[in-house]
């Protein structure tokens, strides 16, 4: 096997490398300091979107390719969560069967609509787009195609990164240029976060963070919005605790029709 690493000059000051993490400690919450500050009105008007479409029974979807498809995992089926929320999960974009793979089908044209297929969406449901770039076929395809079957779309994608790189969509569309609501997750060109001295390329990515982050405030918002509107929302209980079992139970069964992986 062929050396990995690139031998250098051990780097006397132990202590500085010690505090490293901090350094990312600090981006972390400088970063949500930014959303914060910045986002919240296109939080507010993703959740009223949500709001108004869960009142009419409507569904959340969730999807995203890569990493970006934690983010539908991060919504479905867990305590605190709605229990009305549909992740997409399309094994060949995720990571398990293949990195490259997964690399591979982000870019491919015509895919996003076979994907859309295997889930019943309907008219008046909502999806929430995860893209860091935004620039890859299968998210932009997605967003097109829920928005001719009648979605609302909402993108969570980084716009320094968008702004900066051209379109791999063979309409040269950009996802935050076809969606209804977009939610910048404020994250450099590139994600990573940290430079350590002595090495080529920064560490520490940081849009898992601000996605998450992103989505449960999101999620918060809608359920102030449906009670607000006289609607005790659908929520999931930890199983781990007193009745829990007995909640989630109940809100499978109630979905199972609609949600294709419980």
């Amino acid at each position: 096997m062929d050396q990995i690493y690139e031998k250098r000059d051990v780097l006397p000051d132990t202590d500085h490398r010690s505090q490293v993490y901090n350094d990312y400690f600090d981006q972390a919450g400088r970063l949500f300091s930014v959303i914060r500050a910045t986002q919240g009105e296109a939080i507010q008007k993703a959740a009223v979107t949500i709001a108004e479409a869960m009142a009419r029974d409507n569904i959340l979807h969730v999807f995203g390719t890569g990493h970006s498809h934690m983010f539908a995992e991060e919504l479905f089926y867990r305590a605190g969560g709605f229990a009305n929320v549909n992740a997409i999960l399309e094994t060949g974009l995720m990571l398990h069967e293949g990195a490259a793979k997964s690399t591979a089908l982000e870019r491919l044209h015509g895919y996003a609509p076979t994907v859309l297929d295997r889930y019943d969406v309907k008219p008046g449901d909502v999806l929430i787009i995860a893209s860091n770039s935004g620039i890859n076929p299968v998210p932009v395809e997605m967003a097109r195609t829920a928005r001719k079957r009648e979605l609302a779309t909402i993108a969570i994608t980084s716009l320094k990164h968008s702004y900066a790189m051209k379109s791999r969509d063979v309409k040269d569309q950009k996802l935050y240029e076809i969606v209804d609501h977009v939610i910048d997750n404020c994250c450099e060109l590139g994600d990573a976060s940290v430079t350590i001295e002595g090495m080529p390329h920064p560490v520490g990515p940081l849009s898992s963070l601000a996605g998450i982050l992103i989505l449960n405030s999101i999620m918060c918002q809608v359920a102030q919005e449906l009670v607000a509107r006289g609607t005790v929302p659908p929520i999931y209980v930890s199983s781990n605790i007193g009745a829990g079992d007995q909640v989630s139970s109940h809100w499978v069964e109630l979905f199972r029709g609609r949600i294709k992986h419980l």
